[in-house]
């Protein structure tokens, strides 16, 4: 019955109610390519596999999940991830509410997409560390490290 009520809880969520939602998580999931918190970056989690990342140090668990991160999957996993993966490492006792599940996942596939659109200025837009500035094409993605330019978003990237 779980699996049923997880497969709707994403659909026609609210990403800007999820993007509050996940200032609940961002103190351990950051959502920068490579930068892991406590726990490992959310960047490009739909469709990556649990545990698949190198340079995080995943529960045994969660490595033999067989886990592929869908929205369905997220749903079930964030209503309560110790009875979906026992023994993992995630010391959350679940979002039980599926209606925040829906809006937290849809921001996830929203900052995805927007991640995905990221493209690197030329060399000669360089920061002084020499990592590339990035612009975003979407003047409604706040990342907590940029300023709003025009219509770009513009912040340090890591490359």
């Amino acid at each position: 019955m779980l699996l049923g009520a997880a497969g709707m809880a994403h659909a026609g969520g609210d990403p800007a109610r999820g993007e509050k939602l996940y200032e609940d998580c961002v103190a351990c999931h950051p959502i920068e390519r490579g930068v892991h918190g406590i726990g490992p970056t959310l960047y490009g989690i739909l469709g990556r596999k649990a545990g698949e990342i190198a340079d995080y140090r995943y529960s045994p668990a969660l490595r033999r999940s067989g886990i592929t991160w869908t929205a369905e999957a997220l749903d079930t996993f964030i209503a309560d991830p110790l009875a979906s993966v026992p023994a993992n490492r995630m010391p959350y006792a679940g979002m039980p509410d599926a209606a925040d599940r829906a809006d937290l996942i849809a921001y996830l596939q929203k900052v995805s997409k927007v991640i995905g659109t990221m493209r690197f200025l030329p060399r000669r837009a360089r920061l002084g560390d020499n990592r590339p500035l990035i612009a975003v094409a979407s003047d409604d993605f706040a990342h907590r490290r940029g300023a709003l330019l025009g219509s770009f978003q513009v912040f340090k990237g890591h490359c």
